[in-house]
């Protein structure tokens, strides 16, 4: 099973839904037609959320569930909005559960396999389609409304990139981000948005933090079949909220943005991604065919140093980072290039673009090589935040997209002065603030 399947046709199991009457009932189905045998005590209760697990999956339109099967992953609390809670769904009832309905063909299982001695991919549960009607007959459409006891808040730990427990004295401001969050997904789920010939779209979102509440923050669109953030930009272009075409705003040069405005410097130049640079050092000759859009493929080049300039703490990693870019990209087949069949000589050309960048933000350049992506992006998603919560009680959808948004084409200008107030509210300042269509 490749990433898109993991993606787009599965639901994870959740160790900690709640046992209801509707899992009960199914789960006494499998209990009196002798598929499931030997339950005593706390095991009828966990089979009961395996059951839950199974009618979510079913009732929001997954093919299946992606499952650990590592006794590992049981044996810990889960982290629900910073806070660890003691899993409701054991590892061995639940094995057992699966079990069982694959020795009466009503699931397929593959178990996953051993990636290297601390990780282990997890496996796939593919529902029969005589299970799915089994559960349809067991219950209403509207039994089911929504995901409950889904992350709106992860804060990840640094070293392990777990999901951590928040701490004491993050938690004021964790209860205010998950009430936002929640707010706004509660809007969200009562919009119509598809795409491409009317593929319904779920748009949850999970603000993810990186080792505190202060760094990284961006919204995600997880625990979805279809992830719209991941739609190619030719997708994105399909997506219909509300029965109304959409259309995509982007902050315009952001990071580097937020580093003159927060600086109160001038960028004097035409593009804060184009460099000044020698073509001949950059193109080689280009033999035959249509000719490279030059200037989309140096603004491309100079936004990857940027990236790199802004996320390593030394001008020698960023020129090493940007070099081993340049050649495996040079080692694609043509059609996946993202610079096709014009570098030559990656580490010159990595120099030569890391030097005309720095000297291009020479105002700013003090502060590069500091890791501040992890910073910016925190300033960028709180930016989107208030765009969110302004769009919201104007009753506009807006999906966000790191630091770009969606929405209805009628709503194109109105969200892009709520862009431009939002950036100026945040920083104090909107010299450098531009907002575009893609």
């Amino acid at each position: 099973m490749d990433i898109v399947e993991e993606q787009e046709g599965y639901r994870w199991f959740d160790k900690i839904l709640h046992r209801t009457k509707l899992s009960d009932k199914l789960l006494n189905f499998f209990v009196t037609t002798g598929v499931i045998v030997g339950l005593k005590g706390r095991a009828v209760t966990e089979a009961s959320v395996v059951m839950s697990n199974i009618i979510q999956t079913v009732n929001n339109g997954f093919d299946g569930m992606l499952l650990s099967s590592d006794n590992r992953t049981y044996l810990y609390g889960t982290i629900i909005n910073g806070i660890r809670l003691n899993n409701k769904c054991g590892y061995a009832t639940t094995m057992k559960v699966f079990t069982s309905l694959q020795d009466c063909g009503y699931v397929v299982w593959s178990k996953g396999y051993r990636i290297s001695k601390n990780k282990r991919r997890n496996g796939s549960v593919v529902f029969s389609d005589i299970l799915v009607e089994i559960v349809k007959s067991h219950c209403e459409k509207e039994a089911i409304v929504k995901e409950e006891n889904l992350n709106v808040v992860q804060i990840t730990d640094g070293a392990t990139n777990s999901i951590r427990e928040a701490k004491r004295g993050e938690k004021v401001i964790l209860n205010s981000i998950i009430r936002d969050m929640q707010n706004y997904n509660d809007f969200l789920f009562k919009q119509e948005v598809s795409f491409r010939d009317g593929v319904e779209l779920s748009a949850w979102l999970c603000r993810i933090f990186k080792d505190n509440l202060k760094t990284h923050g961006r919204l995600y669109n997880i625990y979805q079949k279809v992830n719209y953030q991941t739609l190619s930009q030719l997708e994105r272009k399909t997506i219909v909220i509300n029965s109304s075409s959409t259309v995509e705003l982007d902050y315009k040069s952001l990071h580097p943005s937020l580093l003159y405005d927060t600086e109160l410097e001038v960028f004097d130049g035409d593009d804060m991604y184009v460099p000044d640079i020698d073509l001949n050092l950059v193109f080689g000759l280009y033999d035959g065919g249509v000719k490279p859009n030059y200037t989309k493929i140096l603004r491309s080049l100079g936004k990857q140093a940027m990236l790199r300039i802004l996320n390593t703490k030394s001008k020698s990693a960023c020129i090493a980072s940007l070099a081993k870019l340049l050649r495996e990209d040079q080692e694609l087949d043509e059609p996946f290039r993202q610079f096709p069949d014009v570098l030559e000589y990656e580490h010159e050309v990595a120099v030569a673009l890391v030097g005309v960048m720095e000297e291009l933000h020479h105002k700013v350049n003090h502060l590069f090589y500091k890791e501040s992506s992890l910073t910016l992006m925190f300033y960028d998603s709180d930016i989107i935040m208030l765009v969110l919560k302004k769009c919201m009680d104007k009753g506009i959808v807006a999906l966000p997209l790191h630091d770009s948004v969606c929405v209805p084409e009628d709503n194109k200008e109105e969200v892009i002065s709520i862009m431009r107030e939002s950036y100026l509210t945040y920083i104090g300042e909107d010299k450098h603030c531009v907002v575009e269509e893609k």
